[in-house]
């Protein structure tokens, strides 16, 4: 009995220990589509989990569902190590931060970010942060933002499980550059049309 008591003892807070990081973005200025810093669009944090560090697939995401909060994300050639992840709880039908004006910032702006999930995440991963001025990237064409630290030495990684992030130093870009890319099937069936057309045209001159 007793031994049951300290082996509880032991593990119970080996098991609390894993939990949630902060990040300071503290910036403003994210654009909408028309290239004005604006309030009120959602946004998130994309990690870089891969072990080796080979950068975002941003600009071939195909569509997803934003209020899925924790969930690597896809290209058309299958799941990437992308993982999309905002504040609080893990799960579906979250609601994603929003842009606001933050004193000295501005419009457009983000400041610290609390509770982001540990799961899936480790020390020294590179982050980056993606908007979405039309409040969805689930169909091919919905348009987002993206950026990450384009600085000499990288502030946007996690920290320490439990520990909060520097600020970035700078950034890239704070304009919206990038479309949902259309789902492979999606892919499949403009070939198929494609090809139907042009058999179609070959017929008729003949």
């Amino acid at each position: 009995m007793k031994f049951y008591s300290l082996l509880s003892i032991i593990v119970l807070p080996a098991v609390s220990a894993i939990g949630s990081v902060t990040l300071d973005i503290s910036l403003g200025d994210l654009q909408n589509s028309s290239g004005v810093a604006t309030n009120g669009m959602q946004y998130a944090i994309v990690v870089d989990t891969s072990a080796s560090g080979n950068g975002f697939e941003v600009g071939s995401y195909i569509g997803f569902d934003i209020t899925t909060n924790g969930q690597f994300l896809y290209t058309a050639n299958g799941v990437t190590d992308d993982w999309f992840v905002y504040g609080g709880s893990l799960g579906t039908g979250q609601t994603p931060p929003t842009t606001s004006n933050i004193f000295p910032y501005g419009d457009g702006a983000i400041g610290i970010e609390a509770d982001i999930d540990f799961t899936n995440l480790s020390q020294g991963d590179e982050f980056a942060v993606i908007w979405f001025p039309g409040g969805s990237a689930t169909s091919s064409g919905d348009e987002y933002g993206f950026f990450t630290d384009t600085g000499s030495t990288l502030n946007m990684v996690i920290p320490a499980d439990g520990q909060d992030s520097t600020p970035p130093s700078s950034v890239s870009t704070k304009s919206v550059d990038f479309q949902v890319v259309p789902e492979p099937s999606a892919f499949g069936f403009v070939g198929l049309f494609c090809f139907v057309w042009l058999m179609f045209r070959r017929r008729s001159v003949i």
